[in-house]
């Protein structure tokens, strides 16, 4: 039987997926591939993985060690009044004859949900790390920062917006990190750390029974506190050009890396707190596992053996009878069996 079986509650279904999963993560940086855009573990939380995934009942699903980013929204759906729907195709709407805007490309993908996302959406600039301010007049020319988020500075002016307008986004999103765990008890520590850490929207999920009847709940650890969102751009049938000027795109650079400290700060202050949590269930258990269970017919036996013994002493102290002394001993035993 894997090790975490052997822990009251755990199932073994839940030792074979994280068998599977720290071998996984046990392969070269070059081999391993995973599902998110980047393909692989950020170096910034990876301490942190380890540590989770040594201790018995928990393993990490995703994870993110927090982000700046821009990012430009995609197609958006079209706004209508309450009540009406919309016949015509999207594509109809913004390349057809009465277009309002001639000549666009427009993605296969679904329209745009509120933030962006979806519709052709686009991740012009993504950094898992602080980042350090370029210097005017290097590589990346005069607007360095301009330059390194894949902007432009308009040539004429701006558009006004509208329905259709899309925006570009600096962004500074904190940890996100999911954590699988092998009991009700399990996931409320690691909810517990997360929350007294600071990742304030932390939950757990999953906590009915699946069709084997197991109870494998998931924890996703979030702080939405330290989320930043400011529009900095708009996007043009060719460009994405920049509304701000270099100093604001510095000022916004330079809050999203004091986020980024808090941001370790919070993680780091998660990951002594679970391991604080989990070692102290571990010294509990070890301490009940010690000790002989108890049923309820010994514990009677046991009171009543050392409630006789108790009253024997009484009465050598006091000098009874050997009548007086086996009323007081019959009582006793009565009033054991009658609890």
């Amino acid at each position: 039987m894997p090790p975490d079986c052997a822990i009251s509650g755990i199932p073994e279904s839940f030792a074979k997926r994280k068998s599977a999963i720290v071998a996984s993560l046990a392969t070269s940086p070059e081999e391993y591939d995973d599902l998110s855009p980047k393909g692989s573990i950020d170096e910034a939380i990876r301490p942190l993985i380890q540590d989770i995934n040594a201790l018995e009942g928990f393993i990490t699903t995703s994870s993110c060690a927090g982000r700046i980013s821009v990012f430009a929204e995609g197609i958006k759906k079209r706004r209508l009044p309450e009540g009406e729907e919309d016949s015509k195709p999207l594509s109809d709407i913004l390349t057809g004859p009465k277009s309002i805007m001639p000549g666009l490309k427009v993605p296969s993908q679904a329209p745009a949900t509120v933030g962006g996302k979806g519709g052709g959406g686009t991740w012009l600039y993504v950094s898992h790390d602080p980042v350090k301010r370029p210097v005017a007049g290097c590589a990346l020319g005069d607007a360095p920062l301009t330059t390194l988020f894949n902007l432009s500075k308009p040539s004429q002016p701006l558009p006004s917006a509208n329905n259709f307008t899309r925006f570009v986004h600096f962004k500074f999103e904190a940890m996100i990190l999911h954590v699988l765990t092998g009991s009700l008890a399990h996931a409320q520590r690691a909810v517990s750390a997360a929350m007294q850490a600071g990742f304030r929207e932390s939950g757990i999920q999953g906590v009915l029974p699946n069709a084997r009847g197991e109870i494998m709940p998931m924890v996703g650890i979030r702080s939405t506190a330290l989320a930043l969102d400011c529009v900095v751009g708009i996007v043009t049938d060719s460009d994405h050009l920049a509304i701000v000027n270099e100093t604001y795109l510095q000022t916004l650079l330079e809050i999203a890396n004091e986020k980024f400290k808090e941001n370790h700060n919070r993680i780091n202050r998660f990951r002594e707190l679970l391991i604080k949590k989990q070692g102290a269930n571990a010294s509990l258990g070890m301490a009940l596992q010690s000790q002989e269970w108890e049923n309820a017919d010994v514990r009677r036996q046991r009171k009543i053996a050392e409630g006789l013994e108790r009253q024997k002493q009484l009465a050598s102290r006091l000098g009874k009878d050997s009548s007086q002394i086996d009323d007081a001993l019959d009582s006793h035993v009565q009033d054991l069996y009658e609890e």
